[in-house]
């Protein structure tokens, strides 16, 4: 890890006008639902990077694999969200497995589709409302987490 990880890690605590939280919501609406905040606030920059990159750049892979971009989605994160995929694996180690937590639950609230995660030593991304929301939405796809003992 780097510093910047690190100080992602330890960025857990949100002060908000009338009070400090130990999460971040996730969902708008959803204040019961919280996550690590330091992990949110990485994991919205990668989402940033996914909706700036062009699905026209894989659109001959994608061809090959018989998987063609839908016209309404031009980058990767709406291609992820709004396509008709039936298999997506969404991976991660350490602070990676946090995000991939996350960005799994998410991916599958917004698609109605539930991909397969897979955690290396990931530490928890999120209270027991996000454990539930994870075990509702992406755990009937299956999955693997790796711990450290």
């Amino acid at each position: 890890l780097n510093m910047e990880d690190w100080g992602t890690n330890l960025y857990f605590i949100t002060a908000r006008e009338d009070s400090v939280a130990l999460g971040a919501d996730l969902f708008a609406g959803r204040s019961r639902l919280q996550v690590h905040p330091g992990f949110l606030t990485y994991g919205r920059t990668l989402e940033a990077q996914m909706k700036a990159f062009s699905m026209h750049r894989l659109a001959s892979v994608l061809a090959l694999w018989g998987c063609v971009p839908p016209v309404r989605s031009v980058n990767f994160h709406d291609w992820l969200v709004f396509s008709s995929w039936s298999n997506c694996t969404v991976v991660g180690h350490s602070l990676g497995g946090a995000l991939a937590t996350i960005a799994a639950t998410d991916l599958a609230v917004r698609s109605g589709r539930a991909p397969l995660l897979v955690t290396f030593s990931a530490p928890a991304a999120g209270n027991e409302a996000f454990e539930e929301l994870q075990n509702k939405v992406v755990a009937p796809a299956g999955g693997l987490r790796v711990v450290n003992l």
